[in-house]
């Protein structure tokens, strides 16, 4: 058995956090147990004897030691402690050597009703009632994000849609989708991270067909709005990269997955010729949702789903 402390960190080669896997229901006044644990990924470049922990919030805290007998990535479970006191979005940090990181522990009032097998759907996008999903990103510097399905429809230009609701923003940021035969779509605006000043209106558009093959391509319709204070036009062209690809977030393997390129392109209105201004890549798994996605520009940012609960 190796001697003396490991080293090591939390952080992968390019200094971004390492996923965080979150298992175990976290109830208000509950006392957590051994179902109840997250998994991170430490980057161990020394062996030894190692001691992990995160702080103290909410009445809980999650810790483990042990020993690591090689270098390398390896996945440690840390124990949860303690007993929740309110129901809450809980933000922990979790430091190992000199690298710390965070993720988030949604606190319930109530045990959540158990997760029916993902047997009778094959939704990419599923639209249920009290489905949800938390989201962080690699940017250790942004919180998680927890979206609901609402229970409740909205109509727009003759067509309805399930609600989806930020938590954290509440109902000042909603969002709205709907499916039919194989393609699904949003009532939006065509932007991501900010990439226009302005779009005139919201339209709806399909963001993803799962009963077309790989290299399909569509766009949304056009929208009237500036870019770097020139006025213009703006779309969104997708393309289908791939299906049932095999995508790994943290410790969990997705194997029924499409992934689609989104191409935002803006066409100024002195030229009328559509250059494309940003790329995301988008991860889709059936019976879950999206579970990635991957900014190229202004920033590169990857957003990732750390926990998702699907009824049906």
């Amino acid at each position: 058995m190796p001697q003396g402390d490991a080293s090591g960190t939390l952080k992968s080669i390019t200094g971004d956090c390492q996923p965080v896997t979150i298992k175990g229901n976290y109830v208000k006044d509950s006392i957590l147990t051994d179902s109840n644990y997250v998994v991170v990924q430490i980057n161990f470049t020394t062996p030894g004897k190692y001691k992990v922990a995160s702080d103290t919030a909410n009445g809980f805290f999650f810790q483990d030691s042990g020993y690591a007998l090689t270098a390398g990535l390896q996945d440690v479970r840390l124990k949860a402690t303690g007993k929740p006191v309110l129901v809450q979005q809980t933000n922990f940090l979790v430091a190992f050597d000199t690298s710390v990181c965070s993720f988030l522990i949604n606190v319930t009032d109530t045990v959540p009703p158990p997760i029916v097998p993902p047997t009778t759907s094959g939704d990419y996008f599923p639209t249920t009632d009290s489905s949800n999903w938390t989201y962080q990103t690699d940017d250790p510097r942004s919180d998680s994000t927890y979206i609901l399905v609402s229970g409740t429809d909205a109509t727009f230009e003759g067509n309805t849609y399930r609600t989806f609701i930020n938590q954290e923003a509440g109902n000042s940021d909603t969002s709205y989708f709907r499916k039919d035969n194989g393609s699904y779509y949003t009532y939006d605006y065509l932007d991501a991270n900010g990439l226009y000043d302005t779009l005139n209106n919201k339209v709806d558009f399909i963001f993803l067909k799962d009963n077309v093959p790989v290299n399909s391509t569509w766009e949304s319709p056009e929208v009237e709005g500036s870019q770097n204070l020139v006025a213009g036009k703006a779309k969104i062209r997708f393309t289908i990269l791939g299906k049932d690809v095999q995508t790994t977030i943290g410790s969990t393997t997705f194997d029924s997955v499409i992934q689609v390129k989104q191409e935002y392109m803006f066409a100024p209105a002195s030229t009328g010729t559509y250059e494309t201004i940003s790329t995301a890549t988008v991860y889709y798994a059936k019976n879950i949702g999206l579970i990635k996605v991957e900014f190229t520009d202004p920033v590169p940012v990857t957003l990732y789903v750390s926990r998702w609960q699907i009824y049906y």
